[in-house]
């Protein structure tokens, strides 16, 4: 599928159109999946990348610059993966955690500008 402008074309393409989306369904329903295997290699491999991405930082920093291009779908359902993940990994999204090794001179502030973003997120 090629999408030029505001419209999708289709091209060589052997299933039909609702065979096609419930294929691509398929994919889709798999990123969860995706998604949770390459945090745990990324446990594996790197526990200051890991607390990283379990940060507050990672969602005041990462989330604000993928809603800036993205739809707010996909950013909901992005939304929904971190928490997801989070959930999974034992961390819980609904409290601000500061990066580790990062010293915050305004941590009441951090923790009011994430509160805004998690509720701008749609928890």
């Amino acid at each position: 599928m090629l999408r030029v402008g505001h419209q999708n074309i289709l091209y060589d393409c052997q299933h039909e159109a609702e065979d096609f989306k419930r294929r691509l369904q398929e994919h889709l329903d798999r990123l969860d999946g995706f998604f949770h295997a390459a945090v745990g290699w990324v446990r594996r491999k790197s526990d200051a990348l890991y607390s990283t991405i379990l940060s507050g930082d990672f969602v005041l920093f990462e989330f604000a610059v993928l809603r800036s291009y993205h739809s707010q779908p996909v950013a909901k359902r992005a939304w929904a993966i971190y928490r997801s993940i989070c959930e999974h990994e034992g961390a819980d999204w609904r409290t601000w955690r500061g990066e580790p090794g990062t010293w915050y001179a305004e941590e009441t502030e951090e923790r009011e500008r994430y509160a805004e973003a998690v509720r701008r997120l749609g928890s």
